[in-house]
């Protein structure tokens, strides 16, 4: 059996310390407010025969306020959002694969759904002649 001392923690002085520390620190500096600005969109992906297609769920967003670009066979899609004097922003990277035709790449962006499609590269199958 486990003895319970409800006013041993309230007499302890550490623990007090670090209750009013925290107390205070969450709610009097903005810098602890993480709801205003990081922001984790919901991802949707789906693959198909001929593609890869990325769904990104962006309420509040435009178009404008995305950006999508490739570096190092990453596609990397960010975006920032300021709205009354708070910034809600985003970033996700997806690796590509060898078989993704990173020249032939769309987007569109249509009441706050953002569809990316990813083609893949035609596979040739090459015959070879036994000698």
């Amino acid at each position: 059996m486990i003895k319970f001392y409800p006013n041993k923690l309230e007499a302890d002085p550490f623990v007090s310390l670090i209750e009013r520390f925290f107390d205070t620190a969450l709610k009097s500096s903005k810098s602890f407010d993480f709801t205003d600005t990081l922001f984790s969109p919901e991802v949707d992906i789906q693959e198909n025969d001929n593609s890869y297609n990325i769904e990104l769920s962006l309420p509040g967003f435009e178009k404008e306020n995305i950006k999508i670009n490739i570096e190092d066979s990453k596609l990397n899609i960010s975006g920032e959002l300021k709205r009354n004097d708070k910034i809600k922003s985003f970033k996700k990277i997806f690796s590509l694969t060898n078989n993704c035709d990173q020249e032939n790449i769309n987007a569109e962006f249509k009441n706050g759904l953002l569809l990316i499609i990813i083609n893949k590269l035609k596979k040739e199958t090459k015959s070879i002649v036994i000698n």
